[in-house]
């Protein structure tokens, strides 16, 4: 909804058609707290690279909006530690 009401250049509760003046600002004022919230934090994340810094912006939207840990995925796993090859000691 931040988005839309943004790029459309309207009010979040003229989205929602709220006729109630104290709703509305109310509803505005919640829309645009978590939308700058949100893109805050999204913007201050940085990477080596741009690829990188979208990886990590996603993530960090993933952790922001999800209601518990938020697992990373490896792109190359080490496979001793995952248990999948076993190491012969040389004698």
């Amino acid at each position: 909804m931040y988005q839309t009401a943004r790029s459309f250049s309207v009010r979040p509760s003229q989205l929602l058609a709220v006729e109630d003046p104290f709703v509305a600002y109310c509803i505005d004022d919640a829309v645009s707290f978590f939308g700058n919230f949100i893109e805050s934090a999204i913007m201050s994340v940085e990477g080596k690279n741009s690829k990188d810094t979208a990886g990590r912006q996603k993530l960090q939207l993933r952790r922001l909006l999800k209601d518990g840990p938020v697992k990373t995925v490896r792109q190359f796993a080490d496979p001793v530690a995952m248990g999948k090859v076993t190491v012969n000691k040389v004698e």
